[in-house]
C-alpha cells in the first residue's frame, strides 16, 4: 500500500483515498430562488424527486418515529420477504441497502480481492468510479458508443482479472439503454466466474 502524509496532520493515508475528489453538489435551491426571484424550482441534476416525498412514506415514518431511537435490521428482512413475494424470487437473491453508492461498494467488497478489476464503460455513474477508487481497486474502461455501452466492446474486454463487470441500464447520465436481446447476448459471452 502506496501512503501519503496527510497535509492535516502525520497520520499517513493511503494514495487511492487521497487521490479522491470530493463530491461537488449544485448549488442549494434557496440561493438560486434568491438570486434570480424565483418560487417555484425542480432540480433534476441530483436526482431529487420534483413531487417530494410519497404519502405512503410520509405515513410509514410518522408511524415509527417514536423508535428512531433503536438500531434497524441492516438486512430489512420485512422488506426482502415482501420484495420476494412481490417478484417471485428467494429471499437470497434480494439485497437491501441505504442507496446504490452504498451497494456498490457491498459488491465490491464482496466480490473483489487485490489484483483484480472492475470493467465497465467510460461516462457511466460516478458512483462506480468512486467506489473502486475507495475501495483501492482498479478500473478498466471501455469507451461509451453513441453515448451508450458497447456491450461487444465490454464482452471483449473481459479477461482473467475481470471481476465485477458494471452495467447500467439507462445509463446515468446519458440515458441511453440497451435492450433484453442485446444483454442476453451480452451475458453468453460472460464467463461464469
Amino acid at each position: 500500500m502506496t501512503a501519503r502524509r496527510n497535509s492535516e496532520g502525520p497520520i499517513p493515508v493511503p494514495e487511492h483515498i487521497a487521490d479522491l475528489k470530493p463530491y461537488k453538489p449544485g448549488r442549494p435551491i434557496n440561493e438560486v430562488a434568491r438570486e434570480k426571484g424565483l418560487t417555484r424550482i425542480v432540480k433534476l441534476a441530483s436526482n431529487e424527486n420534483p413531487l417530494g416525498p410519497s404519502p405512503k412514506a410520509v405515513s410509514a415514518i410518522e408511524k415509527t418515529v417514536n423508535q428512531l431511537h433503536r438500531y434497524v435490521d441492516p438486512g430489512a428482512p420485512q422488506l426482502v420477504e415482501a420484495l420476494s413475494e412481490q417478484l417471485g424470487r428467494s429471499p437470497g437473491q434480494i439485497i437491501c441497502g441505504h442507496g446504490t453508492d452504498s451497494l456498490l461498494s457491498c459488491a465490491i467488497n464482496a466480490f473483489m480481492d487485490k489484483g483484480e478489476h472492475l470493467l465497465t464503460a467510460e461516462g457511466t455513474f460516478i458512483g462506480i468510479y468512486v467506489s473502486a477508487q475507495k475501495l483501492g481497486h482498479e478500473l478498466k474502461l471501455i469507451p461509451l458508443k453513441n453515448w451508450g455501452f458497447d456491450l461487444d466492446a465490454i464482452a471483449d474486454g473481459i479477461d482473467e482479472r475481470t471481476r465485477i463487470v458494471y452495467l447500467a441500464n439507462p445509463n446515468n447520465p446519458t440515458g441511453t439503454m440497451f435492450t433484453a436481446d442485446a444483454f442476453e447476448s451480452f451475458m453468453t459471452r460472460v464467463p461464469d466466474n
